[in-house]
């Protein structure tokens, strides 16, 4: 009904424990039995007392499911479909960056070419300005920088 792939997202509940005296050995059973192959294929099971707290028993499993099941697209797009990170959304995001850092030091380099205007107040608040953001984009890409041994493994599919 669910077909494998959804067979990790099902969870198998017992209900009727106050009713009977072998609970467990029919759990048990149940288990090996009936519901071997699918507990192999990532189905959980979990008992249901008929009261608030197993109740939410179940409910936590299935968030906690959907949790891991809630992955960053940037995860999705260097796993599955193996970009590199300039591939992926956020590095061209990045790229866009790096762009505006390089306008950044050409308007440096534009300023410092005009001596009149080093005195200016204006022009010192620019460049500062223009110097942190460079700092901040330069920890950035700092940030990014993938070891050598992770890249040749990433590279060899390892």
């Amino acid at each position: 009904m669910c077909g494998d792939s959804a067979l990790c997202k099902v969870v198998l509940g017992t209900t009727k424990w106050s009713r009977v005296v072998n609970g467990t050995d029919r759990e048990l059973e149940m288990k090996e039995l009936h519901w071997k192959s699918m507990i192999a294929k990532g189905s959980q099971t979990c008992q249901f007392h008929g009261d608030y707290s197993s109740a939410w028993g179940f409910i936590d499993i299935i968030l906690r499911r959907f949790a891991l099941d809630s992955v960053l697209e940037i995860q999705k797009e260097l796993v599955i479909d193996k970009k590199s990170i300039p591939e992926t959304k956020a590095g061209k995001e990045l790229r866009y960056t790096l762009q505006q850092a390089l306008e950044m030091q050409k308007r440096i380099l534009d300023f410092r070419g005009h001596g009149s205007q080093e005195n200016n107040q204006d022009f010192k608040e620019q460049l500062d300005e223009a110097r942190q953001k460079m700092e901040k984009i330069a920890k950035q890409i700092q940030d990014l920088k993938i070891p050598a041994p992770r890249r040749i493994r990433t590279f060899l599919g390892l």
